[in-house]
C-alpha cells in the first residue's frame, strides 16, 4: 500500500458518483424556479424608487440583492443534496448554470421593464433569445442613465452605473455559485445506505494546540488522547480547537471526525468575527472511537477548573470532629476542644470588644456580606 493509498483510507471523499434520473429533476426544478426568481427580482429592483428616500433605497436594493443572490444558492444546494449528487464538477457546474441563468432572466426582465417605461415595446422572449441585443440595451441604458440620487438632476451612468452593475454581478454570481458548493463540499455521504450523514459542529471544544502537526499525526494514528490533554477550551479566548462528528442516521458504521481551529477577533465597532480553519477533515472512525470521542467530551467537561476548584476549597466547610486526629489539629483549624468543636453565638458576644458596644453604628449587621 502507497502513502497515497493510506491516506484515502484515512479520510472520507466523495465518490464522484451522479445518480442521472435526480440529476435530471432536480435540474428540470432548478430551471423554472430561478427563473422566476430572476423576474421577480428584476421587478422589484425597477420599482424600489418609489421609496423616494435615498438612504432607504439604497438599504433596500442591498437586502433585494442578497436575499436573490443566496436564495438562488440554497435552492440549489439543496437540489444537489436531494438528488445525492456526490461529483463536486458537477456540482460546480449546476451552480454555475442556476447563477447565471437567475442572474441573465433578472437582467432582460429589468430591461424589458425599463423600455416599456420609455414607451417601447419589445418582446420578452425575443430579447431573451438575444443576448447580443440585451447588450446593446445595456449600452443605451448606461448611455440616458437609471435612478437619480441627491442633488444629482440626470441619472447614474456612465463608469458609475458600470461599476455598480459589476459590484451585483459579482455578488450574485459569486453567492449563488459558492453557496452549494459549499452545501454539498463539508458534508459526507454513506454510500450503503444512500443517505447523507448528520453533521454536529462544536461537539467538543478544548484548547489550542502548541504544535498542530503534531496533534493531526497522533489523531490520524487514532490517538484520541491528544484531545483531551488540550484540555478544556476558554471560549473567551482569541483561539481554540472545535472538533465536528458526523454519522449515518441510518447506520452505526460511518462516523468522521473533524477538528478545525477557531480564530476570533473584533473589530473597532466589537463586532465578532470568527476564521476557521480545517485541521483534519473527516477522519474515519469506527464505532467505539467515535463513542470514546463522546466520553472524552463528557470528562473534559465535568472537570472543574482551576478557579472553580479553588472556589469550592476556599468555601469547603472545615472538618467534622471525626476528621480531627488529635487536640493540635483542632486548635489548628479554630475547634474548641472543650466545647466538641461547636461555638455559639453567646462564647461570640462575650468576646465583643467594649468598643464596640458603646458604639452601636460600628456593630456588624446580619445577611448581606457581614457574618
Amino acid at each position: 500500500m502507497t502513502q497515497l493509498d493510506y491516506a484515502r483510507t484515512l479520510y472520507y471523499r466523495h465518490s464522484g458518483k451522479t445518480p442521472l434520473v435526480r440529476l435530471l429533476t432536480a435540474l428540470l426544478t432548478i430551471t423554472p424556479v430561478v427563473a422566476a426568481a430572476g423576474a421577480l427580482y428584476a421587478v422589484l429592483a425597477a420599482n424600489l424608487p418609489i421609496l423616494s428616500i435615498d438612504k432607504i433605497v439604497v438599504v433596500a436594493a442591498i437586502l433585494l440583492m442578497m436575499g436573490f443572490a443566496f436564495g438562488v444558492g440554497a435552492l440549489t444546494g439543496k437540489m444537489l443534496l436531494w438528488a445525492r449528487v456526490r461529483n463536486m464538477a458537477m456540482v460546480w457546474a449546476v451552480a454555475v448554470w442556476g447563477a447565471v441563468l437567475a442572474w441573465y432572466v433578472a437582467w432582460v426582465v429589468w430591461e424589458w421593464y425599463i423600455l416599456r417605461r420609455w414607451d417601447y415595446d419589445p418582446e420578452l422572449l425575443f430579447l431573451f433569445m438575444h443576448p447580443r441585443g440585451v447588450w446593446q440595451v445595456a449600452l443605451a441604458i448606461n448611455h440616458v442613465g437609471t435612478i437619480t440620487m441627491g442633488d444629482r438632476e440626470d441619472g447614474i451612468k456612465g463608469p458609475v452605473l458600470w461599476l455598480l452593475w459589476a459590484i451585483e454581478a459579482g455578488v450574485v454570481l459569486g453567492a449563488a455559485t459558492l453557496v452549494p458548493y459549499r452545501m454539498t463540499r463539508g458534508l459526507a455521504f454513506c454510500e450503503a445506505c444512500q443517505r447523507w450523514c448528520r453533521r454536529r459542529e462544536g461537539i467538543l471544544s478544548v484548547g489550542p494546540a502548541a504544535d498542530e502537526d503534531r496533534l493531526r499525526a497522533g489523531l490520524a494514528l487514532k490517538d484520541l488522547s491528544a484531545l483531551e490533554e488540550l484540555g478544556p477550551a476558554d471560549m473567551s479566548a482569541p483561539r481554540r480547537l472545535r472538533v465536528d462528528l458526523q454519522n449515518c442516521p441510518a447506520c452505526d458504521a460511518m462516523h468522521l471526525l473533524s477538528v478545525c481551529r477557531m480564530d476570533v477577533s473584533y473589530n473597532r465597532q466589537g463586532q465578532r468575527s470568527d476564521k476557521v480553519r480545517v485541521l483534519v477533515d473527516r477522519l474515519w472512525l469506527d464505532p467505539e472511537q467515535a463513542k470514546t470521542v463522546e466520553e472524552i467530551k463528557e470528562r473534559v467537561y465535568a472537570a472543574p477548573s482551576g478557579e472553580a476548584a479553588a472556589q469550592r476549597a476556599y468555601i469547603a466547610p472545615l472538618p467534622s470532629e471525626v476528621e480531627f486526629g488529635n487536640d493540635d489539629a483542632r486548635a489548628e483549624f479554630g475547634v474548641d476542644t472543650e466545647a466538641g468543636g461547636e461555638s455559639t453565638d453567646e462564647t461570640e458576644a462575650e468576646e465583643e470588644s467594649p468598643d464596640v458596644e458603646a458604639n452601636p453604628e460600628r456593630r456588624p449587621t446580619k445577611g448581606g456580606m457581614g457574618f
